[in-house]
C-alpha cells in the first residue's frame, strides 16, 4: 500500500509537470500494485500478488533507466529493487529477479553510444550506480539469510517446545494434557459419526515394590518397556497416554467397550506373559484396568472418572484383571480370560 500511495503520488505530480510519459509509466505501476493487493485481499493468494508487484517494480524501475526520470534522478529508485524482491520472493527466487534486472539495465546503461537510451549518463555515473546496487544488493542478501534462518530457528524451537509440551518425557508417549485434546476431538468426532469412543485407565500392580526393590532406575525402565509394549499391541489409530505415575491411558475412537475390553485383555495377557529383566534379575509385571465408553452426551471427565473407580474395582478384586463400566457379554470376557 505505501508503494502505491508513493508511485500514485509521483505520477500525478509528474502529469501536473507535463511529464505525460513518466506519468503514464508510474500510473500503470501504481494499477499494477493495486491490482496485486485487491487480488491478495480478496483470494489470499499471495504467489501471483508477489510475482505482479516485482515485476510491475521491474518495468517501472527499467522505463526510469532508459528514461532518465526528473532531471536524470530515475536511476536512483533502482535501490529498492533488491530489498523489495528479497523480502517478497525470499533469497533464492530474490536473488533470480536481482539477476536478471542486474543483466537487462547492465545491458540498457553500458550498450555501445547510449543507443538504447532515451537520455545520457556519464560513464563514471554508470559504474558507480552499478557498484552501489550491487552494495545493497550483498547487504540485502545478508539480511535476508540472517533472518530466514531465524525464522527456521524460531519454528524449530517452537516445534521442540510444542512436542516436549505433548509427549512424556520419560516414555515418549501422549502425556495427559495431550491425551485430554485427543479424547475431546474423538468425542467430537464420534458424535458426528454417531460412533463411540471407549478409553482405558492402567495402572502397574505392586509398583512401589519394584521401585523399593531395585531402585528408581528400575521403575523407570519398567515404565518404558510397558509404553513400548502398549504401543506395539494397540492399533493406529488408539492413542497410548502415560496418566501419571504408574498410570498409562488409553484412547480407543470408533470403539465400543467390548471390542475395548478384548484389546485390554490382549494387553493384560502380554504384560503377565513378559518376563521383564533389571541388570540381571527378571520379573514379571501385573496391571489392573478400568474401562468406560463415552456415548453422545457423556462427559468426558465423568467417564474417565468411571474408568478410575473401575480400576480400583479391578485393584480390590485381586489385581491382574480387567473392570469395564458394565458388564460385557459373557461369551467375550470368558474368552478373553
Amino acid at each position: 500500500m505505501v508503494g502505491l500511495l508513493i508511485t500514485a503520488t509521483m505520477a500525478t505530480t509528474a502529469a501536473i509537470n507535463g511529464n505525460l510519459p513518466l506519468s503514464l509509466s508510474l500510473y500503470l505501476a501504481a494499477f499494477s500494485f493495486l491490482f496485486g493487493y485487491t487480488y491478495q485481499y480478496f483470494t489470499g493468494k499471495t504467489e501471483l500478488c508477489s510475482i505482479i508487484i516485482i515485476y510491475a517494480l521491474f518495468t517501472l524501475l527499467t522505463y526510469l533507466i532508459y528514461a532518465g526520470g526528473v532531471n536524470n534522478t530515475g536511476p536512483l529508485w533502482i535501490f529498492m529493487f533488491a530489498p523489495c524482491s528479497l523480502y517478497i520472493h525470499g533469497l533464492q527466487k530474490g536473488l533470480r529477479d536481482i539477476g536478471v534486472f542486474l543483466v537487462v539495465i547492465s545491458t540498457l546503461l553500458f550498450y555501445p553510444e547510449n543507443a538504447w537510451l532515451s537520455t545520457e549518463y556519464s560513464h563514471e555515473f554508470k559504474l558507480r550506480l552499478i557498484y552501489s546496487f550491487l552494495t545493497i544488493t550483498f547487504l540485502s542478501a545478508i539480511y535476508e539469510y540472517s533472518r530466514a534462518k531465524a525464522f527456521t530457528n524460531l519454528v524449530e524451537i517452537s516445534q521442540k517446545f510444542e512436542q516436549q509440551a505433548k509427549i512424556d518425557p520419560l516414555t515418549k508417549v501422549s502425556n495427559r494434557r495431550d491425551a485430554l485434546s485427543i479424547l475431546n476431538y474423538e468425542v467430537d468426532r464420534s458424535e458426528r459419526e454417531n460412533e463411540v469412543v471407549s478409553v482405558a485407565l492402567f495402572d502397574l500392580d505392586y509398583f512401589k515394590t519394584i521401585n523399593d526393590t531395585f531402585g528408581h532406575d528400575a521403575g523407570d525402565q519398567v515404565l518404558i518397556k510397558v509404553a513400548g509394549m502398549l504401543q506395539s499391541i494397540t492399533r493406529k489409530q488408539d492413542t497410548v497416554a502415560r496418566w501419571g505415575g504408574e498410570e498409562f491411558f488409553l484412547i480407543f475412537p470408533r470403539t465400543n467397550i467390548k471390542d475395548a475390553f478384548i484389546i485390554a485383555e490382549k494387553i493384560r495377557k502380554l504384560l503377565s506373559e513378559t518376563l521383564l529383566d533389571y541388570k540381571g534379575t527378571r520379573f514379571h509385571v501385573t496391571t489392573s484396568i478400568g474401562i468406560s465408553e463415552i456415548r453422545a452426551g457423556d462427559q468426558i471427565e465423568k467417564q474417565i472418572n468411571v474408568a478410575d473407580q473401575r480400576l480400583y474395582k479391578a485393584k480390590a478384586a485381586g489385581r491382574n484383571c480387567i473392570e469395564p463400566s458394565y458388564d460385557v457379554t459373557p461369551n467375550i470376557k470368558a474368552n478373553a480370560h
